[in-house]
């Protein structure tokens, strides 16, 4: 039970790490501008209404990739192969990406595109893990 709970923990964790790695990368590749006042919604909105698509493409990347990490990770904490956990995993990061996309004004397909994005790729991360754990017990059987 203990490692069921802390698949969860561990696989939303990593997911958070992995999603903030990839937002970070993109920040560097595309900064937003160095006067941007973070504290001002105004600016934070022009902000947004002028960036480029490769900005939010990174975001929903980071969200896909973060959750087919958190999935996958999960599947080899768990005790056993849990695909719950993983969508439970998935369902845990859409729900604090959506405060981020609610938060702060998105366009409104980068909304749907990234809500439609995280119990997939949980999906296929656990399916993909389960694959190798599979394997790996009969390698060592």
């Amino acid at each position: 039970m203990l490692r069921n709970i802390l698949s969860i923990v561990i696989g939303t964790i990593l997911g958070i790490i992995v999603i903030q790695i990839i937002q970070i990368l993109g920040h560097l590749i595309n900064p937003p501008p160095a006067d941007l006042d973070i504290t001002n919604v105004e600016a934070i909105n022009a902000y947004i209404a002028s960036a480029p698509a490769i900005v939010f493409v990174l975001v929903i990347v980071s969200y896909a990739i973060g959750s087919f990490v958190g999935a996958f990770t999960s599947i080899f904490v768990s005790k056993e192969k849990h695909m719950s956990h993983a969508i439970n995993i998935g369902g845990i990061l859409m729900g604090l990406g959506a405060i981020n996309l609610f938060t702060i004004p998105h366009p409104i397909w980068m909304i749907i595109v990234s809500l439609l994005v995280f119990l997939p790729s949980a999906y296929l991360g656990a399916r993909v893990g389960i694959k190798v754990k599979m394997k790996n017990i009969k390698k060592d059987s």
